[in-house]
């Protein structure tokens, strides 16, 4: 009766270890998630996948860099001491960066916001445990032809800084 007894245990143990692992699975891209980065580039949105997460506490830097299908490129920098003060918390355009890069024709296409001082906007609107949830928009200039820009709206991220 006790060998019975030991494999209901076993069992019982192993069903309990497996429900429990089911909590630490990673969510999906999604507000709160710590990944996510995702915005509206000329009308069509993109969901990019996180390459790299970076704060630098000293200079009280973030970098967020994310990938969609090989060909696009998207960063957002903005300086923030993140670890004091109220959220949400709008930042001045001079906080802010983005970067979005297009492969065309085998070449890279870079648009950003601070070589021809484009307008920007970012709101960081929670810290939750080292997971940052922020809102971002901005018109990037192609560093080569100032008078080609992309439009990008709904932006939004979750990211681990």
């Amino acid at each position: 009766m006790s060998f019975v007894r030991l494999w209901l245990f076993i069992g019982a143990a192993l069903l309990a270890s497996s429900v429990s692992s089911c909590d630490s699975v990673p969510t999906g891209p999604g507000t709160g998630s710590g990944n996510l980065l995702r915005a509206t580039i000329n009308g069509t949105t993109e969901t990019f996948t996180l390459v790299e997460q970076r704060y630098d506490a000293f200079a009280t830097y973030s970098f967020v860099s994310g990938v969609s299908a090989s060909t696009k490129t998207l960063t957002i920098s903005f300086t923030s001491d993140i670890r004091t003060g109220s959220f949400p918390r709008t930042l001045a355009s001079d906080d802010v960066n983005i970067i979005y890069i297009e492969r065309v024709g085998g070449q890279d296409v870079v648009y950003d916001c601070v070589t021809h001082n484009s307008a920007r906007a970012m709101t960081l609107t929670r810290n939750s445990g080292g997971i940052i949830d922020g809102t971002f928009t901005g018109t990037p200039t192609n560093r080569n032809d100032a008078s080609s820009t992309v439009t990008i709206t709904s932006g939004e991220f979750s990211v681990t800084l």
